[in-house]
């Protein structure tokens, strides 16, 4: 608002005085000129921290106080732990960190998650694969029965999970306080604070990725891929234990034979069992993961995966060296392909019996001779619910 002098009751004259060297209207309200100069470079420069300013301007008088508008463009989390007060627990199983992580294609068992217990004190991980979320409950109660019959513990004392629905369910909570379990779940949106988890899930897909791409075997194989990766971490060293210890050394307190350790995916030759003293010693398979007594390895001539314990390696030899003909389709075992087959089964009739009866049973480690069509599909319904063989029936019986 101004005042001035009226004349003859039509102009009014006002004064004015120009003003020099005078900063915007917002910035008025600093007093001190040096701090208003430095407000200034601060907003020409997009809020740059004022850190940064003093290299550009030695002399520059930094303002007291935070910047409401930098916070509300540039606040980032607070870092976890950055003090290390917390110190790393030494008793077994009175930590274990839990987690859940889903993958962009079913696998070929069927698979879609998988989900990891982390024991802390020795950092050991375990892995299952998971059709459906829901199946968490179930494998935590056989891995809870498994560690503490094993290592003859009371109780797992603290669980750490996120705010998924598979641990906040009223059957899973009810379950961990009559096991006299504490179950920590992150506040919303912070999963750093189930770093532990979060971090082994990573560097198991960092592995299982390296494993998929080195081989050149098709995605569907990632739930051996991710198993023969825990396999592996378990018996690697890692900064989060001491004297280069590996968590199989400190949770057993054995030191594990590195050389039965093979590379994932390379080809390998496996004796089949012989249904007659005429038949091939030897079948080519690709080595997928190792096992208590064997491995599993994927038959190439059945397509069929199996555990086998007498096997000669290649590791020089991947699967994505075999030429063109020996290698599989990139399609993943779905319900739906289970159930096209099943029905296709059903409509052969009794004179193909005999012949695709006597191809399965060379092709199937549990198929047994079958001499009337009932018995054939009570027999096909079998083998198709095992993931691993849909295709190789399906593909026989077709060609009949």
């Amino acid at each position: 608002m101004a005042t001035g002098k009226s004349a003859n009751n039509i102009l009014y004259t006002f004064e004015f005085q120009v003003l020099t060297n005078t900063l915007p209207s917002v910035l008025a309200t600093i007093s001190d000129p040096a701090l208003a100069r430095a407000e200034l470079l601060h907003r020409k420069f997009c809020h740059l921290s004022y850190d940064y300013l003093k290299i550009l301007y030695p002399n520059l008088k930094i303002p007291k106080g935070l910047c409401e508008v930098r916070l509300k463009a540039k606040q980032t989390c607070n870092k976890f732990n950055k003090s290390k007060e917390r110190q790393r627990s030494t008793i077994l199983l009175e930590n274990v960190y839990t987690d859940v992580d889903e993958l962009p294609v079913r696998s070929i068992k069927n698979d879609k998650y998988f989900v990891t217990f982390t024991e802390e004190s020795t950092h050991f991980a375990t892995i299952f694969t998971l059709k459906f979320k829901h199946e968490v409950f179930k494998y935590y109660k056989y891995y809870e029965t498994r560690m503490l019959t094993a290592y003859q513990r009371p109780a797992i004392l603290n669980l750490y999970c996120d705010n998924d629905g598979e641990y906040v369910s009223n059957e899973f909570v009810a379950y961990t306080q009559s096991r006299g379990t504490d179950l920590h779940k992150t506040i919303p949106h912070t999963s750093p604070q189930n770093g532990i988890a979060e971090r082994m899930n990573r560097t198991i897909m960092d592995r299982a990725r390296a494993c998929l791409i080195q081989s050149g075997l098709p995605p569907i194989f990632w739930s051996y891929a991710v198993e023969y990766a825990v396999y592996v971490i378990n018996r690697s060293p890692t900064k989060a234990l001491p004297n280069g210890k590996t968590p199989y050394e400190m949770l057993t307190g054995k030191v594990f034979n590195c050389s039965k350790l093979q590379v994932f995916g390379c080809v390998c030759y496996a004796r089949p069992h012989l249904e007659s003293k005429l038949d091939e010693r030897s079948q080519k398979c690709i080595f997928l993961r190792s096992t208590t007594n064997g491995c599993k390895v994927l038959n190439l001539e059945t397509r069929e995966i199996i555990s086998v314990q007498n096997v000669r390696f290649e590791p020089d030899i991947l699967y994505r060296d075999l030429p063109a003909s020996e290698k599989l389709e990139t399609r993943p075992v779905t319900e739906e392909i289970a159930l096209k087959s099943y029905q296709t089964l059903k409509k052969i009739n009794i004179t193909t019996t005999t012949t695709t009866t006597n191809e399965s049973t060379n092709t199937h480690e549990q198929s047994t001779n079958i001499n009337d069509s009932a018995q054939l599909s009570t027999t096909s319904r079998a083998m198709l619910d095992a993931n691993e063989n849909t295709n190789t029936l399906s593909n026989t019986t077709i060609e009949q």
